[in-house]
């Protein structure tokens, strides 16, 4: 989950979309076994795709937070923090 302690919103997200993927499996699994494997796959998937969206929005708060924290930095004139450095960007880009 990262060193963002303070973004409880993000955090608690992401544990509610991988909480709901291991429910709906678990559920999908015992459902399966008495009505089938079309029931069992339509679960399945439905959880884990509505799990991933949970855990997908999740990551968007991050990266909002992450932002508002580096233009709060620019606008008050302080270095940006630790963990928004841009000293690696041109490491991380492909070479084209």
């Amino acid at each position: 989950m990262g060193n963002d302690s303070k973004n409880m919103i993000s955090n608690i997200l992401f544990v509610i979309g991988i909480c709901e993927i291991v429910i709906g499996f678990l559920g999908a699994c015992f459902l399966g076994e008495a009505l089938g494997a079309a029931v069992f796959l339509a679960g399945a998937i439905g959880s884990s795709v509505s799990g991933m969206l949970i855990i997908g929005l999740s990551e968007v708060i991050k990266i909002l937070d992450d932002s508002r924290k580096y233009l709060e930095a620019i606008m008050l004139g302080r270095s940006a923090p630790d963990s928004l450095s841009t000293d690696n960007i041109s490491a991380e880009l492909p070479e084209i």
